[in-house]
């Protein structure tokens, strides 16, 4: 087994199914690198590439490496990785001989609900259970938080105990292979940066299930509203949107393996605005809904929802289209 074999594993919040039911892809972590920085001790000895010697020799000896995603959290909080040639449906003695066979063990997580919370610290507290029975004759077991709950908690989780290496906020996805190697050294890593315009746009989700009949497609990130009730904002950023023409791709792909259906999913999807070309800003602005423009501030130019739900439409008129969540401010004229 090589060295650095991962278990990449998403804390179901919204009790979607049994455990033994829900799919794990094998996934390819390549070591690219993000401009964004992070919060860590000092760096050990690096090349010029910026990777840690010792890691980089480990990942030139041996395969890439071998993650398992179990895709099982809040619609929203989606993983955003390249993946290819998912595996069977796992067992649960299946999936604990992965857990104790793994060095690295990641959890995405959930903060919208207290309860979504709550399931991972249970979860630590199993994990740590597994990181004391751990061999000294085997690699050190490395734990990683990944998510809302990295960005909200991210003092308590460092300190509690001392038992999470890795610490990766909902923005900061591309920067975990630098944050595993500054793990391999012993020290804790985290980047828990909020990101003003990373939409994972570039990132082309696997279906999982070949008997699935429907998916998911995020088309934006974060939100601008500020409910009072809601800590959205707080933990996954300001209001971003996804190009069209990435949105598009990803819902022919979908398309083209045979899914009949595909939700858009988003915050407050009818607040949809792609600027990410020059002639887009050119396009009409919207006046918000009666009763709402003393609190909000109408979003300029853009291409917005409506022109969204009609080319997504247009990919396979076969297709059922569905959306959440809309804001009542946001819906147009049209």
């Amino acid at each position: 087994m090589h060295p650095l074999q991962c278990v990449l594993q998403v804390q179901r919040s919204l009790g979607w199914g049994p455990l033994a039911s829900v799919s794990w892809l094998s996934l390819r972590m390549c070591r690219a690198h993000s401009s964004l920085s992070s919060t860590t001790c000092p760096s050990p000895e690096r090349q010029e590439d910026g990777a840690p010697k010792d890691f980089s020799s480990r990942l030139a000896a041996g395969p890439t490496f071998q993650h398992f995603l179990k895709s099982a959290s809040a619609p929203q909080e989606k993983l955003s990785s390249e993946v290819e040639d998912p595996p069977p449906y796992l067992t649960m003695d299946e999936l604990l001989g992965r857990q104790r066979k793994a060095d690295v063990i990641l959890l995405v997580t959930c903060s919208i609900r207290e309860k979504a919370e709550q399931t991972i610290w249970n979860r630590l507290h199993q994990l740590k259970a597994l990181k004391t029975r751990r061999p000294r004759s085997r690699v050190p077991l490395r734990i990683g938080i990944l998510g809302c709950m990295a960005e909200r908690l991210k003092e308590e989780i460092l300190n509690r105990e001392k038992m999470v290496d890795v610490l990766a906020g909902p923005d900061a996805y591309r920067d975990l292979p630098r944050l595993l190697a500054i793990a391999e050294s012993g020290q804790q890593a985290a980047n828990v940066l909020l990101s003003l315009d990373e939409t994972y746009a570039d990132v082309m989700p696997v279906q999982t299930s070949p008997s699935a009949t429907s998916a998911f497609v995020s088309i934006m990130r974060g939100c601008d509203n500020m409910c009072s009730y809601c800590i959205v904002p707080f933990t996954r950023g300001r209001e971003r949107s996804r190009p069209v023409a990435s949105i598009l791709e990803e819902v022919k792909k979908l398309s083209e393996q045979g899914l009949k259906e595909v939700t858009l999913l988003g915050q407050n999807v009818n607040s949809f605005r792609d600027n990410s070309e020059v002639q887009f800003n050119n396009a009409v602005s919207t006046n918000l809904s009666r009763g709402f423009t003393t609190n909000y501030k109408a979003k300029q130019g853009g291409l917005r929802f409506a022109h969204l739900l009609d080319q997504v439409s247009r990919v396979d008129p076969e297709m059922r289209i569905r959306f959440t969540s809309p804001h009542p401010k946001d819906f147009p004229d049209e």
